[in-house]
């Protein structure tokens, strides 16, 4: 066996905090440069949208949480106290979100410009890398080999986004300057807190890395770890999925869900139906047996049981053909309504809003199963809650609190 904390304890594991600053320090410097050669309006809002969604929950939580009005509704007074903070908390962050991502929404209207898909021709040696700048300037020539003719076949044509961005002036490299620090910023903290927890989980900070952890550096980084990492986790996906039903609207969510969901489903069907007991004189599908019957006699089989098996496995695939032709329909239309919708700003605005509030709230349970499934881990003896929370956490912590209060005494019984 690897002695791991013998080894480590004298290979000066108490500099790797210094090392991940100065790591961060040489990023950061490149992606103030990066924003500057951009511009503002061609660097992405993701990570600051995430940090001031965080922030704005923070200093909203502190000051509001016991005075929120939900804490009056009868069906909440009669929740323990620490099941009411956690409601109070979720109700905040939900309605601080919105509110951020809706002034990015209109911020974003100002100052971007709108996005729309246009047919380009791209030189069939031009690589496609997914990092190129090809949505932002498709104007861009390739060089070509004046030794032969060029014909059609030689270009691909790709239905690509396309932003008509003007040339930023010194105010706009600066200001995409610091956005690209604070967006830096963001993931350096999400991946350095990711990697803490994980360090804190499985007791190797208290083990084989213990020297990195007594670092004032680290300390001070695991405190602001144990307090809002997970807050900020929870906060970022339901952040992203909020956006993403923003973007979808929830006709476009809905013909998805039909299509996919709902095609699936529906082939099923078709295929159970010949098996099923209503399959049968007098069973109320009679349409059915009829269909499967003269399948099983055309099959040309003596033994009844295998020619009813294969006429019922032909009609079923008869009527699964049919409700594929009717899918394809179904999805045709579907789209023209999205499209429909599409050019009518106001309805979009709905549309899109409705859907962002579903997404966030889909996200919300999603993350609630996640906490569910951490408190059982945590009570097999995986982890302690003081490992992955503080008492200063608002929505982590008081999940895991009302999981002990729910399943407490479940466990105990």
């Amino acid at each position: 066996m690897i002695p791991l904390n013998s080894i480590l304890a004298t290979n000066g594991v108490e500099y790797i905090p210094l090392l991940i600053f100065l790591l961060t320090a040489l990023i950061s410097v490149a992606a103030v440069i990066i924003g500057c050669i951009k511009g503002f309006r061609r660097v992405s809002w993701g990570g600051l949208t995430w940090l001031i969604g965080c922030l704005a929950f923070i200093s909203v939580n502190r000051t509001l949480r016991d005075y929120n009005p939900v804490l009056l509704l009868p069906s909440v007074q009669m929740m323990k106290k620490d099941v009411q903070e956690l409601i109070s908390s979720a109700v905040i962050m939900l309605i601080t979100l919105l509110t951020v991502l809706s002034i990015r929404g209109i911020l974003s209207y100002i100052f971007r410009p709108s996005l729309r898909y246009v047919k380009t021709k791209f030189y069939k040696q031009y690589d496609l890398d997914e990092d190129d700048d090809f949505p932002y300037d498709t104007n861009r020539k390739d060089e070509i080999d004046d030794d032969r003719d060029i014909i059609e076949t030689d270009y691909l044509t790709y239905k690509v986004p396309v932003r008509n961005y003007d040339e930023p002036n010194v105010v706009g490299r600066a200001l995409g300057g610091l956005l690209c620090f604070a967006n830096t910023l963001s993931i350096i903290f999400g991946v350095v807190a990711g990697g803490l927890l994980i360090l804190n989980l499985t007791g190797l900070s208290k083990g084989a890395l213990a020297g990195m952890f007594a670092v004032p550096l680290t300390k001070e980084m695991m405190r602001w770890t144990l307090a809002y990492a997970m807050d900020f986790f929870i906060i970022g996906f339901i952040s992203w999925v909020a956006c993403k039903g923003f973007r979808n609207g929830i006709l476009e969510s809905l013909r998805s869900l039909l299509v996919t969901l709902g095609g699936m489903a529906l082939i099923g069907v078709c295929m159970y139906l010949p098996f099923s007991s209503w399959a049968v004189p007098g069973g109320g599908l009679e349409f059915v047996y009829n269909l499967w019957y003269a399948c099983s006699k055309i099959t040309g089989n003596s033994d009844p049981m295998i020619a009813g098996i294969i006429g019922k496995l032909i009609a079923g695939a008869i009527y699964s053909v049919v409700a594929v032709i009717l899918i394809i329909l179904m999805n045709w239309g579907l789209k023209k309504l999205v499209a429909l919708v599409g050019n009518i700003a106001p309805i979009r605005l709905i549309d899109s809003v409705i859907a962002t509030i579903l997404y966030a709230l889909m996200a919300i349970v999603i993350c609630m199963g996640f906490m569910m499934v951490l408190y059982v881990v945590h009570y097999v003896g995986g982890f302690e809650i003081a490992d992955m929370v503080s008492n200063d956490s608002f929505i982590a912590r008081g999940a895991m609190l009302f999981y002990e209060h729910l399943f407490a005494p479940i466990f105990a019984g």
